[in-house]
């Protein structure tokens, strides 16, 4: 069984996002006690995307490098088409993370965790018409198979308290609904957009459309800080030093993060990404018994940990399947050309 180095990169890529999802979770835990600013926490975070471009002239301008013309460092895309699509998902994914911030206290965790999580099937809904997503049933099957589990990982949590500022609310739930609907629009829109099969430097042009998305942020979405403040709707309130940290390194690990989700979508699909991302979960099992003082989930919950770690295991082989039928179909294509070309030179007589 061949596999190619864009499926291996996007694993690799999986492995990556999780590792950092538990990480920032746990931050994110600590900060919502200490510094209740959602939308200043959201533009510092969204804005360090910016440093992804440091990244990137580092590649560009490093000694070794051959590259000779301009083209050659853009790939398939200049600057100006770049910026212009940056602009767009700057504001979807700067709506998606501020609205899923408003949700963590006014949500169950368990709640939250479920349709959030269930990103999967929209992304899967939106890249039919957008990106031409092959339905299959194997993908079909797959994607249900994991949102099942996310169910019931989440609705089974065990005795994992929920924290003291936690209030439900519908208005909560909305506004979770919405980050998921936003959060899966980022991933196809990014695919639509800023991704292209022939593009020379894919993972290049990954770091540096996320660095344009961190500098849109930054230039752009400061006065909603004045806004909000004025209005009193968030009062702003300079972070002290702790909460500053926990900033910083929340802003340092969600760069990670988002660099390597538009790596795994360049190399792979927007509906691999958000299948593989569901792994975190049972990721999360070691993870809670080491962290939280021997804590393990129901066995409920571990019947959906198998359930999605089945999901994507059948989502990867649904995956394989359909790429060896897409190259046997472009090899049978080429073969058939190579046949004809002779019969259209030949010499009438």
């Amino acid at each position: 069984m061949k596999v190619s180095w864009r499926t291996v990169g996007a694993l690799l890529c999986i492995v990556g996002l999780i590792a950092t999802w538990l990480a920032m979770a746990e931050l994110l835990q600590d900060l919502q006690g200490t510094y209740k600013k959602p939308y200043f926490v959201n533009y510092c975070v969204r804005s360090s995307y910016s440093f992804a471009l440091l990244f990137w002239m580092v590649w560009r301008f490093y000694p070794w490098k051959k590259q000779k013309t301009s083209m050659e460092h853009t790939g398939h895309f200049g600057w100006h088409a770049f910026v212009t699509k940056a602009i767009y998902l700057a504001f979807i994914i700067n709506v998606s993370a501020y609205t899923w911030y408003l949700s963590l206290t006014r949500t169950s965790v368990s709640g939250n965790t479920a349709i959030y999580q269930s990103s999967s099937a929209v992304v899967f809904i939106m890249s039919v018409p957008l990106l031409k997503e092959k339905v299959t049933i194997p993908k079909v099957l797959a994607v249900a198979i994991c949102i099942t589990g996310v169910c019931l990982v989440a609705f089974f949590p065990g005795n994992k308290k929920e924290g003291d500022n936690i209030n439900p609310s519908v208005e909560g739930y909305v506004l979770v609904v919405i980050s998921t609907v936003f959060y899966a629009a980022d991933q196809v829109v990014y695919r639509k957009l800023a991704v292209h099969q022939k593009d020379a430097v894919p993972i290049a042009n990954a770091v540096r459309f996320i660095g344009l998305v961190g500098v849109v942020t930054v230039l752009c979405y400061w006065p909603i800080i004045l806004i909000l403040d004025g209005t009193n709707f968030e009062e702003f309130e300079w972070p002290d030093g702790y909460a500053l940290k926990q900033i910083a390194l929340n802003a340092a690990l969600d760069l990670v993060y988002n660099a390597l989700l538009l790596i795994c979508i360049t190399l792979s699909s927007p509906l691999f990404a958000s299948v593989g991302v569901l792994l975190l979960l049972p990721a999360s099992v070691p993870a809670d018994y080491l962290i939280h003082d021997g804590y393990t989930l129901p066995w409920q919950a571990f019947i959906g940990v198998a359930f999605i770690v089945t999901g994507f295991i059948t989502f990867c082989i649904a995956n394989y399947l359909e790429s060896r039928q897409l190259r046997r179909m472009a090899e049978s294509s080429l073969d058939e050309t190579a046949d004809s070309e002779p019969l259209l030179n030949e010499p009438s007589s």
